[in-house]
């Protein structure tokens, strides 16, 4: 059964705060070296990660999964650090001409990032969207200009359900 719209909404909602919360996690020397990004991985299932080589932490995956998490999604085992994952949700993936909503998951060509939808204008002729992610030039950015190429743009997955 599908939760009321409301429900939905305060979700979304919740999600984009969660992110707009974290915009002070920034690394310190381009090692994943703010303690905050390990609550991500902890949260993921990965409570180990600060004893990883830092050169295979990429987080951009956990941080959407722990704001996911904050907000009571709920979503099926798996290992959301890698983009991968994400892409192979294929029954949360929205149709041929659904419009993404704020807090849906967008991921990008080759398996390379994942963040939050903030703003898809509807209109196809405007060129960009706005995204909220993590490990984005090692901080966590909100209101994030990315080109709607479908070139760039891999796959919106719709978890807020």
């Amino acid at each position: 059964m599908t939760p009321p719209d409301s429900v939905l909404e305060a979700r979304r909602a919740c999600i984009l705060r969660a992110t707009a919360s974290q915009a002070y996690v920034v690394e310190k020397t381009g090692r994943n070296d703010h303690p905050q990004i390990y609550e991500y991985f902890r949260v993921a299932g990965f409570p180990n990660a600060k004893s990883w080589d830092w050169h295979g932490r990429a987080w951009c995956g956990v941080f959407v999964y722990w704001a996911a998490k904050e907000c009571g999604c709920v979503l099926p085992k798996g290992n959301y650090a890698m983009v991968l994952t994400w892409q192979n949700l294929k029954s949360f993936r929205l149709l041929p001409g659904e419009i993404p909503k704020p807090a849906d998951v967008v991921t990008y060509k080759p398996y390379s990032h994942v963040e939050y939808v903030n703003i898809w204008p509807p209109d196809p002729r405007k060129l960009f969207f706005y995204a909220d992610g993590g490990n984005t030039g090692g901080s966590v950015k909100t209101q994030i200009m990315v080109l709607r190429r479908k070139a760039d743009v891999k796959t919106v997955i719709r978890i807020v359900r």
